[in-house]
């Protein structure tokens, strides 16, 4: 089996770290979108949303009041997953991370 190391970040895995790993990998790659497996660690879906994610404009509800601010919402094309860790014990199961768009974003 072969193995390439993109990118990789010392230190203790935290939202930082996982940003700058993030970063760096879209930083050697040719800024498509790869596929993105990891372990259960939280920050990663934070992390694929600051480097990859689109800028989204929530709708307000009512007529009054502030608008709702932007937030960052993953493209169509993010495909990510977490591979439990029942994987490691025979399991072939896959969460993904970002539901689909539309699902996620109706009425809002």
């Amino acid at each position: 089996m072969a193995r390439l190391l993109v990118a990789f970040v010392v230190g203790k895995r935290t939202q930082v770290s996982a940003n700058l790993l993030l970063s760096r990998v879209a930083h050697v790659t040719d800024d498509s979108i790869p596929l993105f497996t990891s372990d259960q660690l939280t920050q990663y879906r934070t992390a694929l949303l600051h480097v990859y994610g689109q800028w989204y404009q929530p709708i307000r509800n009512g007529d009054g009041g502030r608008f709702p601010h932007q937030r960052r919402i993953a493209p169509p094309e993010l495909l990510s997953y977490r591979v439990p860790a029942a994987f490691l014990d025979g399991l072939s199961s896959l969460e993904r991370l970002f539901p689909s768009f539309n699902s996620s974003h109706q009425g809002n």
